[in-house]
């Protein structure tokens, strides 16, 4: 029997840099702290009684079967039978899916870490690790990027890109940030057909937005590194443009953010793919978010 040591993987968050990252651009991702989730339990060698797994916390009814998915895809890659896998794992998760706070990708990396302390993959291999993450999570994106997965190994602010992976951001914000549930799940897959579509019918209009969010991008990291708010805010108001130009603002999305700056946020934009999930807003001082919603996740 081998014991698991406990497995944490956290959520994640985009300031900038979403869809565009898919053609090259660069994203500027977080780790999400505040939600996580944690696999512990056994491996035993191979009985009448397979894998056992238990859930608590959130997604309680689906994620069993997301985790079998994601363990069976794991076998197929490495070319090795999944039912010989028998023990009992147990998964608690603090994560939504679909919301744009990285739950395929943290549960893609608990997977791969599983792997690892089996002696299947080598857990001191960092781009094997992030590889088979990332070809993991193509099972919910159909493509990814590979950005949530990144951030979610590395535990740290990171700046990533297709060509130069994930290269750390040494940021000390002194902003406060929040994140807030539009009350709409995002499909990642969906959104990103959106984007395709666009790009197909128009690749001008398409680069054009690219740029945009590129644009956005430069100018958040300039605003994290100078600690300018203003720079900071100009920065979210282009990604939100480039959001609602690929047409990834849908009207409950557009109502919330509306809702949001109201009452005093300075700039709010979709994290993650789009078409509802959360929003991610850039308020004046966090004195003012503790008066509002409850339910907002204060991250800065």
């Amino acid at each position: 029997m081998i014991e698991i040591k406990p497995i944490q993987a956290t959520g994640k968050w985009i300031l900038a840099g979403e869809h565009a990252v898919l053609r090259g651009g660069r994203a500027l991702v977080f780790p999400l702290q505040q939600r996580k989730m944690m696999l512990s339990g056994y491996i035993s060698k191979p009985s009448v009684d397979g894998l056992k797994i238990t859930t608590e916390g959130h997604f309680q009814s689906e994620i069993e079967a997301l985790l079998r998915g994601v363990i069976a895809q794991a076998f197929n890659k490495l070319g090795l039978e999944n039912n010989n896998f028998a023990g009992h794992l147990h998964l608690a998760n603090e994560l939504f899916f679909g919301v744009g706070l990285g739950a395929s990708g943290s549960l893609c990396v608990t997977v791969t870490q599983l792997f690892a302390q089996l002696g299947y993959l080598d857990a001191t291999n960092e781009v094997l690790l992030f590889n088979f993450a990332r070809e993991l999570e193509n099972l919910f994106h159909g493509e990814s990027s590979g950005v949530d997965v990144a951030v979610i190994l590395k535990q740290k602010p990171i700046s990533f890109s297709k060509a130069r992976g994930a290269q750390e951001l040494f940021l000390n914000p002194s902003f406060a940030l929040t994140l807030s549930y539009t009350g709409k799940n995002g499909v990642t897959r969906e959104c990103i057909d959106v984007v395709k579509h666009l790009w197909k019918r128009s690749p001008d209009e398409g680069l054009k937005i690219d740029q945009l969010m590129q644009k956005s991008v430069d100018l958040c990291q300039q605003g994290l590194v100078e600690n300018q708010i203003d720079m900071l805010k100009d920065g979210i108001d282009l990604a939100y443009q480039a959001f609602s130009d690929w047409g990834l603002v849908d009207p409950l999305s557009l109502e919330h953010r509306q809702t949001l700056l109201n009452q005093g946020a300075l700039s709010v934009k979709p994290t993650g793919s789009g078409l509802g999930g959360y929003m991610l807003a850039l308020w004046p001082n966090d004195r003012q978010i503790s008066m509002l919603n409850k339910d907002m996740i204060l991250i800065s």
